[in-house]
């Protein structure tokens, strides 16, 4: 069962455990047996990765980081300020690239827990992928 699965079974069981039900007692008369439901622990993603489908916008330069892993690169996106860098830090056991689309930068491959830095000089809008991972797509967009 993956994780949204079991996240949606347990939002309705919580639901129906916590709704009022009406049984009869033994005398004939109705009597009410309110259920509350306990806190069940939700599994959280450590709070410095953020999901690939989200953005990241820098307000200043500097250096801002992308994590590789779980085959993805996350954030997926990210808007910054011309002159930041954009570090990238290797969390899979399969070793990675980033790689311009266009050709401008290529780390070459990434083993578990490497680092790979670019310093953004130039506006627009820069796509990247894993060489041998094509289905990892990430972009840079430089203001």
């Amino acid at each position: 069962m993956n994780k949204t699965t079991l996240a949606s079974f347990l939002v309705g069981l919580i639901f129906i455990l916590g709704c009022t039900q009406q049984a009869e007692t033994t005398q004939g008369t109705l009597q009410e047996n309110i259920i509350t439901p306990t806190t069940i622990p939700v599994e959280q993603k450590p709070s410095s990765i953020v999901p690939a489908e989200e953005k990241t916008i820098a307000k200043d330069t500097g250096t801002v980081d992308v994590t590789i892993e779980g085959f993805a690169f996350n954030p997926a996106t990210i808007t910054i300020k011309k002159g930041t860098t954009v570090r990238w830090t290797q969390r899979d056991s399969v070793k990675h690239t980033v790689t311009s689309d266009d050709g401008i930068f290529d780390s070459n491959l990434l083993s578990l827990g490497q680092t790979w830095s670019y310093t953004f000089d130039k506006s627009g809008t820069f796509s990247y992928h894993c060489r041998p991972h094509p289905n990892m797509k990430g972009k840079v967009i430089v203001e």
